[in-house]
């Protein structure tokens, strides 16, 4: 009775037809509750994500983005530099385009395309600083200024202060403007 190859063993619980589904429920049932944690950490993390975080998330995948700045300049390139103040865009046309991220200047941007592989842990060229980075346009022998007041840019050569900056025309007239109302500045455009 025992001895035969084809019986049930009636000892071996996983064996048994009704443990079988409970077993087969019971995975179920706990793959479901992970799959509801994974969501659930997701969403958490998606809500810790600063500005900032979702900049350097974009920086190291090497996505293009568009950036618009005072609601009239729209920047389209990758990020070459992402700080506390700084968004720093390489362009096909214009090069580097380094935007001041402040409460004063109104910008917002958006994923022109996710890069299917590539992107870098930034250039470090201003060392995240906007303020660096328009010191760094001083040696430029001309540059483009977006202001708050002129937000397609003024042309001229650039000086910083410490708190302002002063921009001479080709002519000679200087424009003197407060550094939280500039909104961006690249090299002079062609």
């Amino acid at each position: 009775m025992g001895d035969e190859p084809d019986a049930p063993d009636r000892t071996d619980p996983f064996a048994h037809p009704d443990l079988a589904a409970a077993g087969a429920a019971m995975r179920a049932a706990w793959r479901a509750d992970q799959e509801a944690a994974a969501r659930d950490a997701h969403e958490a993390h998606r809500r810790r994500l600063t500005l900032t975080d979702r900049l350097h998330l974009h920086l190291h995948r090497g996505d293009r983005l568009a950036v618009v700045v005072c609601g009239t300049q729209r920047f389209t390139g990758t990020l070459a530099e992402v700080g506390p103040d700084l968004i720093a865009l390489r362009t096909p046309y214009g090069g580097r385009v380094d935007v001041q991220r402040v409460p004063s200047v109104p910008l917002w941007f958006e994923v022109v395309e996710r890069a299917p592989a590539g992107g870098h842990r930034g250039d470090g060229a201003a060392g995240g600083r906007f303020h660096h980075a328009l010191a760094r346009r001083e040696q430029d022998a001309a540059v483009t200024l977006g202001t708050l007041h002129a937000p397609d840019g003024i042309d001229g050569a650039l000086a910083v202060g410490a708190d302002h900056v002063v921009l001479v025309a080709p002519g000679g007239a200087e424009t003197v403007v407060p550094i939280d109302q500039v909104a961006w500045v690249r090299a002079r455009r062609p």
